[in-house]
Order: C-alpha cells, then sequence, then structure tokens
C-alpha cells in the first residue's frame, strides 16, 4: 500500500549517476591573443561525440577554479533516469552539489555526496576495519 493509506504501490523515481574523477580530457578557454586558460568553474562540456556510450548522456564538469596547472574535469554518465529529469537539470544539480562538501569553502571537483562516500569508505578500510558505533551512524565524525 502507498504511504498515507492510499491504494497505489510506493515506486520512487530514480535517477542514477556514476562519476568518473580520473579522465584523460582536458578542456581550455581561448583568450583573445590566441593563447588559452582553463576553463571558469561550472564549466560543463555536453556533447554526444564525448559520451563513453552512444545512448547514454553523459558530460563533463569543471567545478573548481584552478590557479595553477590544468584543471582536470570529472566525467559523469547518466545510467537510469526514471523520472525524465532533463540532462540540464542533472548537470546544475551536480555543479551545485560540489559546494556543499564541509571541509572546503569552495568548490570541490566531485560533489559532496561522493566526497564524504569516498572518505568514509577510506577511513573506516584503513583506521577503523570495523562497524562504527550505532551513536555515530548519523553525524560526520570521519571529517
Amino acid at each position: 500500500a502507498a504511504p498515507g493509506g492510499g491504494k497505489r504501490p510506493y515506486k520512487p523515481a530514480l535517477v542514477f549517476v556514476v562519476a568518473a574523477k580520473f579522465t584523460p580530457i582536458r578542456f581550455y578557454a581561448p583568450l583573445c591573443d590566441k593563447s588559452h586558460k582553463n576553463p571558469e568553474a561550472g564549466t560543463i562540456v555536453d556533447a554526444p561525440f564525448l559520451g563513453v556510450v552512444k545512448d547514454l548522456p553523459s558530460f563533463y564538469l569543471i567545478s573548481q577554479a584552478v590557479s595553477k596547472g590544468t584543471v582536470v574535469p570529472a566525467h559523469f554518465t547518466v545510467l537510469h533516469d526514471s523520472p525524465h529529469v532533463s540532462v540540464a537539470a542533472i548537470e546544475n544539480l551536480t555543479y551545485r552539489l560540489c559546494y556543499l562538501y564541509f571541509n572546503c569553502v569552495a568548490g570541490v571537483r566531485l560533489p559532496a555526496p561522493l566526497q564524504y562516500a569516498k572518505k568514509l569508505a577510506e577511513f573506516i578500510g584503513t583506521s577503523v576495519r570495523a562497524e562504527p558505533h550505532k551513536r555515530l551512524r548519523r553525524s560526520f565524525f570521519y571529517l
């Protein structure tokens, strides 16, 4: 039964996006004097010929500003989209999630939920090596 006593079964809509944090592709923004620079933070490259799988929407996101060296974009591929959210909305949400990481006042390369998952897995795997106490399950103790 549906929540609230309705008769329709609960069928949640799901958008499943995977991220590749290491990619060999680099992008540059042209300058007037025929030189180039790193693209600005928030640059999204969304071209059909750049996708890994032909029929799946994908995009590259440059989420943070880099003053030295070359910025490394993250590559995102939408594997499942049952509510049929527009790719532009997914790109926008992905970029905004890059600014919700507590340990940094600027944007980070991957969205905050990915950063937290990565940090937690590394911490538990290298230091704790056991199930955390139940009081810690709803806190950011690993930061």
